[in-house]
């Protein structure tokens, strides 16, 4: 089985403007763990280079070395991470060989997002970048329907 990179889009409720989390593995549990700081990407940028950027993220997932960072980058407070779960929607992505998953989440707690149960929404990594834009839009629709729902 191959292995995924991964990486989470949030897009801002209000602004619709974007943050990339970028990921790691732990070696000590092999589990994934946030990575650096998060990415501001406004509006125009995602839609003309958006996946020039996240493609350029994930192809580093494997050479990060998430203790290092852990050790060096303070931990964001809970009130700052509870406050960004509550003003953004969230995407994940992830990368299998020459495929791109894109999917939809929606928080189920403090700092948890679990996958929202949609039709998977793939593509290759060789589209382009109104493609991967217009995908991206569909996903976070979907997130944006189910948060309504949820309220």
């Amino acid at each position: 089985m191959e292995k995924a990179s991964n990486l989470a889009i949030l897009m801002n409720k209000k602004d619709g403007t974007f943050l990339i989390r970028t990921f790691a593995i732990d070696p000590r549990y092999g589990y994934r763990a946030e990575f650096g700081e998060l990415l501001s990407v406004d509006i125009e940028s995602m839609r003309t280079r958006g996946l020039e950027i996240v493609l350029a993220n994930l192809e580093t997932f494997f050479e990060r070395d998430a203790l290092r960072d852990l050790k060096e980058r303070p931990r964001q407070p809970r009130e700052e991470s509870l406050k960004l779960d509550r003003t953004t929607y969230e995407v994940a992505v992830a990368l299998t060989g020459h495929k791109l998953c894109l999917d939809p989440m929606k928080r189920v707690g403090s700092g948890s997002s679990v996958g929202i149960e949609c039709p998977a929404i793939t593509l290759d990594a060789t589209c382009t970048n109104e493609e991967f834009f217009q995908l991206l839009t569909k996903a976070f629709s979907i997130c944006k329907i189910h948060d309504k729902k949820a309220t």
